[in-house]
């Protein structure tokens, strides 16, 4: 069971490796509610859709949604970015809220605040 776990937690960071193409800017973002940057709105929403995540820090959270960005903004799809994320230790359904989460608050050319 600890291998397993172990093994899920090297494959999201494989995740974030595998999404990681393309150079990341720096995050110079701006509030979208009246007490929330989309930085933590977004980091929220990832907490709030998959329970239990094993993410080692919000920090890491927004990482990888910021790579996420990098990779849709670098060519890949949405379904491929899923598909990445499912083949590394999320179920198809985590990997697709961190990828519209990510759209929706931190990828500049999908409408959000980067």
């Amino acid at each position: 069971m600890r291998g397993q776990l172990e093994g899920e937690k090297l494959g999201k960071r494989m995740f974030v490796a595998a999404t990681a193409g393309v150079v990341v800017l720096g995050l110079g973002l701006t509030g979208c509610a009246p007490n929330f940057t989309p930085e933590e709105t977004f980091v929220q929403k990832v907490h709030q859709q998959i329970l239990g995540s094993e993410f080692s820090s919000d920090r890491d959270i927004l990482e990888l949604g910021v790579m996420i960005c990098s990779a849709l903004d670098g060519g890949m799809g949405r379904a491929e970015v899923v598909s990445v994320g499912s083949e590394n230790g999320f179920t198809v359904r985590e990997a697709g809220v961190v990828v519209d989460a990510s759209e929706q608050f931190l990828c500049p050319t999908s409408g959000g605040n980067l």
